[in-house]
């Protein structure tokens, strides 16, 4: 996952990739590929500053939440419970931000 600051920023077309694995990810209907998301983003992402990356906020509260609500053992709480702490300051900086909504599935 990218954690570090790059002296360029990312190809435009490899962030929209980036950002729709990451948004599949978190809102995995399959608890195992959610767990693993959240367990190995590091709260750090969210301070890459990526462009776009707000549009994420969204998907990764729900999939926290997600996470803290489970009732499987292996779930990574702690992870979770860092990535909501590192957005607490967010809705102070970005008020009317646009954020993905979940994929819905085809039956």
């Amino acid at each position: 996952m990218m954690t570090r600051r790059q002296d360029v920023l990312p190809n435009s077309d490899f962030l929209v990739h980036f950002y729709l694995v990451m948004h599949s990810g978190l809102t995995s209907e399959d608890q195992d590929v959610l767990n693993t998301v959240i367990k190995h983003c590091p709260s750090s992402f969210f301070f890459l500053s990526l462009p776009g990356f707000t549009i994420l906020i969204g998907d990764f509260i729900r999939a926290a939440a997600r996470v803290l609500s489970s009732d499987m053992l292996e779930a990574p709480r702690l992870e979770a419970h860092t990535i909501l702490g590192s957005l607490v300051c967010f809705p102070n900086l970005y008020q009317d931000i646009p954020l993905l909504q979940p994929i819905l599935e085809a039956e």
